[in-house]
């Protein structure tokens, strides 16, 4: 007997774990210890005379402002139950928001909104979500522009974390949003810390460049079908750049990938792929494009093997 209970003999590699959190003997069948909490929703149901109603504690996630701690309540049931809105809608009482909690839901909810239209992935809405919950809680906005900018801040973040091929200015024209705009409010939430809760991976900053620019030469290369080559001896030259000219470090990634992309696809004879069709597929200027392009010209030497 161990602390007033049973001593179940079973080897480790054979204990399974259930849907109810509960540790089994794959042998046996023998419950060896249950936990009290799992990692799976919560589920009740609502016994206050409202017919098909539960109400669920779902997993913690900082894209609500209570990071799904909080019991919500949620439509189940017959169909017949959702045809009659009005009855179903004086029936429950939904939680309030606390008027300390308003900044934050309000800010969320453009963030919800803007990963919508952008059709990012959740790790992104979290992390973005993660940055904006950190920064509210000790330094409030001041007025709608500041709010919407620093969505924007917290977005472009998230989307560098995770290397996605969502470019600044997609987000600046989602969030209405300047590019001024946005480095100031990059420039608020490094003065909170807000920046620094989730960092980018431990690798030197022009290979990281070149990571980013790789996202951007696949895109390019898938949407206008270019064959392996071209997006091989893209990915080769931008390395081979980067190493040996610093100078594109700070430049925006989609830039260095549209302009890397037309020059070497003019090389292999793509006459179709130009300036303005690979500014237009990662949503950047063709001047911008250009000046990178001669930058690369003037600045690399470029060799083709037949």
């Amino acid at each position: 007997m161990v602390g007033g209970e049973e001593r179940i003999d079973c080897p480790e590699d054979q204990i399974i774990e259930n849907e109810d959190g509960k540790r089994v003997c794959r042998d046996s069948g023998i419950v060896v210890s249950e936990q009290t909490i799992t990692g799976q929703p919560d589920w009740r149901y609502v016994d206050k005379g409202v017919k098909g109603l539960q109400r669920a504690s779902g997993r913690v996630t900082y894209t609500t402002h209570h990071q799904g701690t909080q019991v919500e309540y949620v439509r189940h049931g017959r169909p017949s139950v959702h045809r009659r809105p009005g009855k179903f809608a004086r029936s429950i009482r939904f939680a309030r928001v606390l008027k300390s909690d308003r900044p934050l839901v309000d800010m969320l909810t453009r963030l919800r909104r803007a990963v919508e239209i952008l059709e990012l992935p959740y790790k992104a809405h979290d992390t973005a979500s993660r940055l904006i919950s950190y920064h509210i809680k000790r330094k409030r906005p001041a007025n709608e522009r500041e709010k919407n900018a620093l969505v924007a801040a917290a977005l472009h973040r998230a989307v560098m974390v995770h290397n996605l091929d969502t470019p600044m200015s997609r987000i600046l024209e989602v969030l209405d949003v300047k590019e001024q705009e946005l480095w100031r409010a990059k420039k608020k939430m490094v003065e909170t810390g807000a920046m620094y809760i989730v960092r980018l991976h431990p690798e030197p900053h022009g290979k990281r460049l070149v990571n980013r620019v790789f996202t951007y030469i696949g895109k390019i290369c898938g949407t206008l079908n270019l064959p392996p080559v071209v997006y091989r001896a893209s990915m080769e030259f931008v390395r081979t750049v980067v190493e040996n000219n610093k100078s594109l470090i700070g430049k925006r990634p989609e830039i260095i990938a549209a302009a890397s992309v037309y020059l070497v696809a003019r090389l292999y004879g793509y006459e179709n792929v130009t300036q303005k069709v690979v500014a237009e597929i990662v949503g950047a200027k063709e001047s911008n494009v250009r000046k990178i392009y001669r930058f690369l010209m003037d600045n690399t030497v470029v060799m083709v093997v037949f």
